[in-house]
């Protein structure tokens, strides 16, 4: 923890004294176990009987009760059923105090929700152990959820400046529809797009390895340069060089990013389809499959230099292009089954036949997935030579 972190959470405790509720019928043991709580530092208040209690904790919270079961009205095993079923309650813990030692009665004691069991004649040196380590307990478990609230600000903090630099006031929607459903709020699928200043467009679609925050750190060094590098007329293959160079460089052992690029020409007439081990890129004209571009290379980043050769489309008029990630191929259904890139393309082809949106795609999933769920961030992007 840090010194900050260490100082807050002393300054939580500092003067925190526990409160321990007495609940007996016996006036004199009351009397008697609230003197030696005292002598242990421990702030006594005391009930008479089960409905008592049941009135205090609707005013104040002890941190411990001690709960004798023979009660008239509501015995002490109704009492502790009672306080027990409210989550408000959850952490107050319960020692049953009684003279009650058969199996049955310890039975229901723990049955209904009691922590501890002491029978009496009350053993003052075994209950203030007791005690002490319920109390101990505590005091791990309220370090224990603060440092977790403090771990889920910090996460959702940095997820929110890696949102920021990830802005998607850069991205250019021109010929770009897409459908986007990250497993967390910060995705590990990255989706770029962007005009060069002489008419030529440049999309991107990269996967990096996992998902969630660790797999979106990079993806704000990634996306400044290819917007960069984009704005000063470079093309696309220069980018995708430096984009491997610096995740090579700059990103710990394991982790990559798949990619699939796409170079569409100022005079719309040919496109460059680059696939770094994503699923396949699928080329239609009309509602028909031309071309289905697998993966030609590893991972950017995998190794330093990538020597590479696109695959090159020349009749891009009345064609659409699409890439995802393997978030949609690799979607399981109940039985196990993958969703795989034949229902892919079979979902895609009726899509365009229909004139439907991408949720035909997204609504497929969604039955595809059923109750099994997602488990991994879902991308897909078309990008259309039609200029909508």
């Amino acid at each position: 923890m840090s010194d900050i972190g260490s100082r807050i959470w002393a300054s939580m405790n500092e003067g925190h004294v526990p409160v321990i509720l007495v609940v007996d019928d016996d006036a004199d043991l009351r009397q008697l176990v609230r003197h030696r709580l005292r002598e242990e530092s421990y702030r006594v208040d005391e009930a008479a009987d089960g409905a008592s209690a049941i009135e205090y904790i609707k005013q104040a919270k002890p941190a411990l009760i001690l709960l004798d079961a023979e009660m008239p009205n509501l015995d002490g095993f109704d009492t502790c059923s009672i306080i027990k079923s409210a989550k408000e309650n959850e952490n107050i813990s319960i020692v049953m105090v009684t003279a009650l030692e058969d199996d049955q009665s310890i039975k229901r004691g723990f049955s209904s929700g009691a922590e501890e069991y002491i029978t009496k004649p009350v053993n003052f040196e075994i209950l203030t152990n007791r005690i002490r380590n319920i109390l101990l307990r505590q005091q791990m478990e309220r370090k224990i959820r603060w440092q977790r609230d403090k771990l889920a600000f910090e996460r959702n903090f940095i997820e929110e400046i890696i949102s920021r630099m990830r802005s998607a006031k850069r991205f250019n929607a021109f010929r770009v529809r897409f459908m986007f459903s990250p497993l967390e709020k910060a995705s590990g699928d990255l989706l770029l797009s962007a005009l060069r200043p002489d008419g030529g467009q440049h999309v991107m679609l990269g996967d990096f390895t996992g998902h969630g925050l660790t797999a979106a750190i990079a993806g704000p060094m990634v996306s400044d340069v290819f917007y960069s590098m984009t704005e000063k007329n470079i093309h696309m293959e220069e980018i995708i060089h430096e984009i491997n160079r610096k995740l090579n460089k700059r990103m710990p052992v394991g982790m990559f990013m798949a990619a699939c690029f796409l170079e569409i020409a100022p005079s719309m007439q040919q496109a460059k389809i680059w696939n770094f081990a994503m699923p396949d890129a699928l080329i239609f004209r009309g509602d028909k499959l031309l071309h289905r571009v697998s993966s030609q290379f590893l991972s950017c980043g995998v190794v330093a230099q990538v020597e590479m050769m696109p695959f090159i489309y020349d009749h891009l008029q009345g064609s659409r292009i699409y890439f995802c990630s393997d978030g949609i191929v690799e979607a399981k259904n109940l039985s196990g089954q993958f969703f795989g890139a034949d229902l892919l393309i079979d979902t895609i082809e009726k899509m365009i036949e229909q004139g439907d949106s991408l949720d035909a795609i997204s609504n497929m999933l969604d039955t595809w997935h059923d109750t099994y769920g997602q488990d991994d961030d879902i991308t897909l992007i078309e990008v259309s030579s039609d200029q909508d």
